[in-house]
């Protein structure tokens, strides 16, 4: 999760949550309509975990349809209903579940494992807030800076939190993820050059 502030579910969501621990008791599956803003679909799951990422609920269930592990936004499930058939979750689904810590893991995809050199100056809301479910610290050093690593699936699950901390969070590996940031930093900064906004100051519009 990012540093952004959590934000409590709404009255929906809380219901929905309420329903779904209560499946997983239960140990059944569960129906619903899922609502995405090309389509939308009728899903048969089964419900395994919820977790929260940048203020959102998902739900990670087995998708009856393809018997795939998939993220599904608990803002977009509709008409949540028990379909009443018992389900038997094997361990190593479950595991497979579990390492899916961002909408973005797959459980398909190698790990990778990412390490960061933290300046002193934020080292401590690093280790309180973490950039990856997964930070560990594996050096502190005198000046109060840090080393940490992560193991990821895909790179969009730190690559934006570590973007959020330029320039005071640098990549020492994979050197790949390391050059990425750096040509996305370059072009930023070139495009940025040229682009000249004005803001009126009379109505605050921007012109």
């Amino acid at each position: 999760m990012s540093h952004l502030k959590q934000k409590t579910p709404t009255k929906r969501i809380l219901s929905i949550i309420r329903q779904l621990y209560a499946l997983q008791r239960l140990q059944t599956t569960c129906a619903f309509g899922y609502k995405k803003s090309s389509d939308s679909s009728q899903r048969t799951v089964d419900p395994i975990k919820i977790f929260t990422e940048n203020s959102r609920w998902y739900l990670i269930a087995r998708d009856h349809k393809d018997s795939k592990l998939k993220h599904f936004n608990l803002q977009n499930i509709r008409q949540l209903t028990n379909a009443d058939t018992p389900i038997d979750i094997a361990p190593e689904t479950r595991k497979k579940a579990d390492s899916m810590v961002s909408t973005w893991s797959s459980p398909d995809n190698a790990p990778i494992v990412v390490v960061l050199y933290i300046e002193s100056s934020i080292a401590s809301y690093i280790k309180d807030i973490k950039l990856h479910k997964s930070q560990t610290t594996e050096e502190e050093h005198h000046d109060g800076s840090l080393i940490v690593s992560c193991t990821i699936t895909h790179k969009m699950e730190v690559l934006p939190q570590i973007k959020l901390w330029i320039p005071y969070a640098y990549v020492i590996e994979p050197a790949w993820l390391r050059e990425e940031i750096v040509r996305d930093t370059k072009s930023y900064v070139d495009n940025n050059g040229d682009f000249d906004i004005q803001v009126s100051e009379d109505c605050g519009n921007i012109s």
